[in-house]
């Protein structure tokens, strides 16, 4: 059941990173007949990519997850493993320039609550879930060897 609930939050946040990616291409568009040096649109061109590309692996994720498929688990590790990085990159170099915005440091808070819950979650609460060979009764080869 808490599976599904993780391929929702997938959902939510896919919703988010797709609006901002769509917001810088409609800013692209609309910036291309007045320019006359495309290379000021390095930046928004790598933000939409970046924002576009996540909101992509976050929605198959994320219904991998509603569907309790094995290989969205995965999937949405790496996924929310990545992200973290990437926002606690971002976070340190908007320090380091014009500042960090609340609605940026509060949005980076919960992508790194959720992959910490996701974590916790998926990989240490599975596995204490799955004996190990010592807790389990004598195997097959051992008992067959008996006489």
């Amino acid at each position: 059941m808490l599976i599904r609930v993780f391929g929702l939050f997938g959902l939510i946040l896919a919703s988010g990173y797709l609006i901002e990616g769509l917001a810088y291409l409609i800013r692209i568009f609309r910036a291309l007949p007045y320019l006359r040096d495309v290379s000021a649109l390095a930046y928004p061109f790598v933000t939409m990519s970046l924002d576009l590309f996540i909101a992509l692996a976050l929605i198959i994720a994320g219904v991998g997850l509603l569907f309790a498929l094995r290989w969205a688990r995965k999937m949405w590790l790496i996924t929310m493993s990545i992200l973290t990085v990437l926002h606690f990159l971002l976070v340190i170099l908007r320090h380091l320039g014009n500042g960090v915005s609340a609605g940026f440091v509060l949005w980076s808070v919960l992508v790194i609550l959720l992959t910490a819950l996701s974590w916790w979650y998926f990989y240490i609460s599975t596995a204490d879930a799955v004996p190990q060979e010592s807790d389990s009764p004598e195997s097959p080869q051992t008992q067959q060897a008996e006489p």
